[in-house]
Parts: C-alpha cells; sequence; structure tokens
C-alpha cells in the first residue's frame, strides 16, 4: 500500500464557519408604504460617485476623516461579564444550541423527604432603556422550562446599543438565556456619542463574513470619500443598513463582461435610501432587474433591496456602499458592527454581518427634512421648520422660510427636469423678500409633475437665478389604502440541505381592504437557492451548494396595487453544511477544478503516468477531515490518506495525487472511496486498463 501527495491548487471564498443557525422564524408586519414608481432618468451620478472629488472637497474631507479615526471610541467586547442564572455564552445570530443542563434544585432544608414538584414554565419580563427594538417585543414571554429563548437588541437611527442589565449582563447584542428561573432583563440604548458617526448595520445578510476591499479614501476610486467596497458575487442579496424609505431605484443597465469600461461615466444600478437626519445611502454596481425595491416605498433594517452585480464603472462584481448628504455629497459614517475606531471599516477589516430582518425599525424612521444650509451655495439659509429633504405630495401645502443674503428682492422655490434640465417650477411661488432679506414662500407641487427632480431655494433682483443641488422625490397623494400584510405559513421542517428542495408558502398574507394581491419572493441569506416562481403565492426552492454558510432565509412581500407590505421571514437551520459538490478520477495533471472535470476519463492507464482522485468541498471548517482509499480489482487497497483541513473555506478543490511509473495493480474495476469526517461520503468506480 502507498500513500499519496496532497494538493491544494484553490482555495476560494475563505469564510469564517459560523454557529448552528436559528430554527425557523417568521415575521410579519402591516406598516403603510406608498407604492408609487418614480420616472427613472438617465443621470446617474454613481457612475461618477468613484471620481475623485475636487482638490478643496479632497483636502477638506481627508481632514475631517482624519479627524473622525482621531475621535475613535472604543466599545466593550461582546459577551463580557456575563452574569446571572440565566446567562449563557452569547451565541452567533442570536443561534440556541440547547446543549446546555441546569442545574438541579437544591434540598435547602435538607429534608430527603421533600417532594417539591418543579415549575413547568417561566416568564421573562423584557424592557427597554433608549430608543431601540428588542426580539422578541418588550413585555412578557413564557416558556417551558429549561428552553432556551435567543434575545437581539437593534439601536434605532442615531442610537447605540449598551448592553442588557438585570438577571443577565452582557454587552453583546445577541444573547441567550436559559429559563430556569423568573427573570427580567432590560436592553439599554444611548444616542451616540457627541462628535461620534452615525452608525448604521452592515449591508450583508447576517452571520455571514465578507472583507471590505477599498474603503474611506481608497487610492484607486475613493480618494476624497467615504465609501466601502465589498466583494461579492453577482446576485448577493443586499440589505437595508437600517429602516428608511426609497428614493430612487435604478437596474436597466447591463454587467460589465471583464475590467473597467472605457468610460468612467458607465452607468450604474443603484438603489437610494433615505434613512433619516439628512443621511442617504446609495448601493451601488447593482445586476440588471436586481432592484426589488421602488421608489417611495419604506423599508425595514435588513430588508432585502437588490442583488449585487459589476455594473458601471466597476473592475469586478461587488458593492458599492455609500452614505451621501442631502446635497449629494459623501458623508462619513460608520457600522454597528466595528468595534472602536468610530466604527469605521478599514481596508481588510474581516467582518460578520449583525443585520437581522426587523420591521420595528420602521416605527422610529422620519423622512429628513433640509438643512439649514441645504441652498448655501445660493446664499439662503433656511429657517425651522424646514421642508423635506427629498420626499414631497403633490397637491400638499408646504412652506420653506428663510433669509437670502446680497440683497436680491426674490426668491423662489425651483423644480428642474434632470433629463432635459428645464425649470417646471418658480414663477408659481415667486416671492419678494422684505428689508431684512426674510422670506416665506407657500408652495403646492402640482399633480402634473411626478418624478425626480432637482430643487432649490433660489434667489435674485428683478429676476432669479442659482443652482438646484437637491434630488428629491415626488409622489401622487395617498389614498385611504390600508397596506397589506405579509405572512408565511410555517414549513413540515425546520432544516434543509444541500440540494434538498422545500416549499415556501405565502398564502397566508391578507389585505384589510380586500385587495388582490402580487407576490414578490427574494433570498435574504445563505447559500445560493433557486425560487422556481418568485411571483406565485406558493412556490418552491431547492439549496444549492454555497459558501460557508449554516442557515438560508427567504423574505415575502405582498403588494395590493397602491401599497407594498413589510417583509415576513422564514428562516431554515443546515444541519450538515461540509459536502462534496463534484467528485473524480483523472490520469492528467489538473491543477484546478474545471481542468479536472474537462479532462475526467474515469479510465486509468496503469502503466505509467499520474492518478488523480479529485474533489470540490464546500463549507469546510477547522477541524473537518478529508480521505481517500483507492482500492484494485482483487480488493487490494493501493492508496490511502487523510488531511484534516486548518482553515475555514467557503469552496476549495482538493486532488489527491499518486506518481507511478511501473504497473501498479491488475486491469480492471476499481473504486475510490472518499470520506468526510470519517464517513463514507461517495465512492468513484472506474476502469484500469
Amino acid at each position: 500500500m502507498q500513500t499519496f501527495d496532497f494538493f491544494a491548487p484553490r482555495a476560494d471564498f475563505w469564510v469564517a464557519a459560523e454557529g448552528r443557525a436559528k430554527s425557523l422564524r417568521s415575521i410579519s408586519s402591516s406598516a403603510r408604504a406608498s407604492a408609487f414608481t418614480g420616472h427613472p432618468n438617465s443621470i446617474s451620478p454613481v457612475g461618477r460617485a468613484h471620481q475623485p472629488d475636487t482638490a478643496p472637497y479632497r483636502f477638506a474631507r481627508t481632514i475631517l476623516l482624519l479627524l473622525a479615526v482621531g475621535a475613535a471610541m472604543l466599545l466593550p467586547a461582546c459577551g463580557a461579564n456575563p452574569t446571572g442564572s440565566g446567562a449563557t455564552t452569547p451565541i452567533d445570530n442570536g443561534t440556541d444550541n440547547g446543549d446546555a443542563t441546569p442545574a438541579p434544585p437544591s434540598n435547602e432544608n435538607n429534608n430527603t423527604d421533600a417532594q417539591t414538584e418543579p415549575a413547568t414554565t417561566y416568564t421573562l419580563t423584557i424592557s427597554v432603556t433608549g430608543q431601540g427594538t428588542t426580539t422578541p417585543p418588550p413585555g412578557t414571554v413564557v416558556r417551558s422550562a429549561e428552553e432556551r429563548i435567543a434575545l437581539t437588541a437593534a439601536p434605532a437611527n442615531g442610537w447605540q446599543f449598551v448592553g442588557w442589565s438585570g438577571d443577565v449582563s452582557d454587552t453583546c447584542s445577541a444573547i441567550s438565556i436559559l429559563m430556569d428561573q423568573d427573570q427580567s432583563v432590560t436592553a439599554t440604548f444611548q444616542p451616540l456619542e457627541a462628535g461620534g458617526l452615525p452608525r448604521f448595520y452592515l449591508p450583508w445578510a447576517p452571520g455571514e463574513t465578507r472583507t471590505i476591499g477599498q474603503a474611506n479614501n481608497g487610492p484607486h476610486t475613493h480618494q476624497g470619500r467615504f465609501a466601502w467596497d465589498i466583494a461579492m458575487s453577482i446576485g448577493t442579496p443586499l440589505l437595508a443598513v437600517g429602516s428608511g424609505r426609497i428614493i430612487r431605484a435604478e437596474d436597466q443597465y447591463p454587467d460589465n463582461p471583464a475590467g473597467f469600461p472605457d468610460d468612467p461615466e458607465t452607468p450604474s444600478n443603484a438603489v437610494w435610501i433615505d434613512h433619516g437626519d439628512g443621511l442617504q445611502a446609495v448601493y451601488a454596481h447593482l445586476t440588471p432587474g436586481g432592484a426589488k425595491v421602488v421608489a417611495g416605498q419604506l423599508v425595514a433594517a435588513g430588508q432585502v433591496i437588490g442583488l449585487s452585480g459589476n455594473s458601471g464603472y466597476s473592475s469586478g462584481p461587488h458593492l458599492h456602499y455609500e452614505v451621501l448628504d442631502v446635497a449629494g455629497q459623501s458623508t462619513p459614517t460608520g457600522f454597528i458592527e466595528v468595534v472602536g475606531n468610530n466604527g469605521v471599516a478599514e481596508e481588510g477589516d474581516v467582518l460578520s454581518s449583525q443585520n437581522e430582518l426587523d420591521t420595528d425599525s420602521v416605527e422610529y424612521f422620519v423622512d429628513s427634512s433640509l438643512p439649514a444650509d441645504a441652498f448655501a451655495i445660493n446664499g439662503i439659509e433656511l429657517f425651522e421648520p424646514t421642508p423635506p429633504a427629498f420626499y414631497y405630495t403633490t397637491d400638499v401645502e408646504y412652506t420653506v422660510s428663510g433669509r437670502v443674503s446680497g440683497g436680491d428682492e426674490y426668491v423662489c422655490l425651483s423644480l428642474v427636469d434632470p433629463d432635459t434640465g428645464a425649470t417646471v417650477c418658480c414663477q408659481e411661488n415667486l416671492t419678494q423678500t422684505d428689508v431684512n432679506g426674510d422670506f416665506d414662500i407657500t408652495f403646492t407641487i402640482p399633480g402634473s409633475l411626478t418624478g425626480h427632480f432637482a430643487m432649490g431655494v433660489i434667489s435674485g433682483s428683478g429676476g432669479v437665478s442659482g443652482m438646484a443641488p437637491v434630488r428629491v422625490l415626488v409622489v401622487p397623494p395617498s389614498s385611504d389604502n390600508r397596506s397589506p400584510v405579509a405572512a408565511i405559513a410555517e414549513p413540515n421542517g425546520y432544516t434543509i440541505d444541500f440540494g434538498e428542495s422545500g416549499v415556501l408558502n405565502g398564502t397566508p398574507s391578507s389585505d384589510p381592504d380586500g385587495d388582490a394581491l402580487t407576490y414578490q419572493w427574494s433570498q435574504s441569506s445563505g447559500p445560493p437557492a433557486t425560487i422556481a416562481d418568485p411571483t406565485a403565492p406558493t412556490t418552491s426552492f431547492t439549496l444549492n451548494f454555497g459558501e460557508g454558510i449554516t442557515r438560508v432565509a427567504f423574505q415575502l412581500v405582498v403588494f395590493d396595487g397602491e401599497d407594498y407590505s413589510l417583509p415576513a421571514l422564514v428562516e431554515y437551520e443546515m444541519d450538515d453544511t461540509f459536502a462534496v459538490s463534484a467528485v473524480g478520477l483523472s490520469q492528467a495533471e489538473c491543477a484546478g477544478l474545471e481542468e479536472c472535470q474537462a479532462v475526467d476519463t474515469r479510465s486509468i492507464a496503469l502503466g505509467v503516468g499520474e492518478m488523480q482522485f479529485w474533489l470540490d468541498l464546500v463549507n469546510v471548517s477547522p477541524g473537518d477531515t478529508s480521505s481517500v482509499e483507492v482500492l484494485d480489482a482483487s480488493g487490494v487497497t493501493v492508496l490511502t490518506g487523510e488531511r484534516v483541513h486548518e482553515e475555514p473555506a467557503g469552496s476549495i478543490f482538493l486532488r489527491f495525487s499518486w506518481t507511478f511509473t511501473d504497473q501498479p495493480g491488475t486491469p480492471g474495476s476499481w473504486a475510490a472511496v472518499y470520506r468526510r469526517n470519517g464517513v463514507v461520503e461517495t465512492t468513484v468506480d472506474f476502469t484500469a486498463f
């Protein structure tokens, strides 16, 4: 018997192994969301968003970044200092492992004859201090004795999670509590510290780990910009980093074949979301048809808003994520998952998302208003309260007040068609200032003007001129329609494995007005899955081989012809995620999976050459083992060996190579047996001659 040499010529998509995911979870909500779809326009600033800003902007924003990093705040480590009888070590993604066993009750009176009947249920009381949400929500929860409850906490925009207190003390936002007695916990949130950056969740699926590519002020296309590039294969679900309103969505442009396109102005598919406080996030380079939302729609934190791609000025599939101010200027922000450095992620950081779907987050969202200096470029100072920053409704009366400098006598609110550059609104609200230059403009946008416009307050003497630097969405007035409610029927099983199929049943969804519903299914996390019909009330899905993931989840949004629902969620865990997606033998030297597959003969010439047993493995974790045994026609083992994997990997190609110059065995039928973790996974029969 001989041994073989082990080679691992390619190991792609290195992914940190995650813990076991929660069992099925379903969420539904009925918060109202407008369904108006704005007219798309040909101007696509996302293609230009990667270009260097002017030198003054670069200098000023570089200094601002240095100041932000210098003011970095340090957060306590997640999972620190657990106490209380119900506390357990926090687990990733709110996962239940169900392995711990409570200590047996003690008999304090040392009375061996006492027969105390143990309690069958216990009550957990959950409360909140500050602004944020918990899952389960605040209130009381009754569970069976020895059951575990997964708790998660999510801050509102402008707030941060501090920790749990009461019977459990922990700084991790996701914890597990063992119900061995009645308990009470409080989730505490506090405003971001003065000078601290606004923080949002990472824009990909919870529990999945990715590496930050180009970061703030990056050397390639981020000079002077606060933006991040994250490599993602085409079709990866993108999640809203917080609750908000869709103010623009485009997905009509093609993906690039390879490398940067010739024109840096190549337009990109993207989704823009108003996340409140005058901050709009742009999610760019979506794949064609990849937008899962429409302009005007309300979305929850963790909702699927699109699919990643390679459109626009992009060298390869990735997500460009950036937060802009009202005027579209890049502005510094951080991530909730980044500890220290004011939440700012740096190039090379490996981060795991905590961005769980949170439909309650919509309750805290408030549409942004214009800041006082929104039109400072036109010499205008606005007075409080100011009108909306991004979202307007026709036939609604708005008021804008302020002061104009320079002695100009007239002001107006102007709307400009971004496609033609034509001014479509100004004379209707032309207003004369007083002796101090103060003004009050009352305006109503007529019903004939809907879609996207550039807006500005401009001034002049005898006439008006100036810039329209703010991009707004104008929609028709809402009706008395009540929003539909998405709901998913509980499936028969809570687990699924690679290659298996499951059923998605959205028939429990409803509309309070009795309107007919249309359906939109989206995958939100996990290995790639094929949904048979994403628009059917009930459909099926098949789970494909994936990358280092231990759970898979789907979201459902329904539409009643006017309003979109908030999503419902169904989630499965995957029991056995270390798997083999392809296996074979080859006589020829092969360095990669595709090469091996192309020359696989399943027939070995014994006289001379090299025999290769190759495998494509997915979701390998440290400590997993791969072994191979090759038997000749007489049943004699001629090749054997084992490999213990030291690194996690989403996908890895292995080949077990044996070079021989003399005939190593007898012709006839041979067999190659592969074992993973000691269990026979597959047997490949081949012919030797």
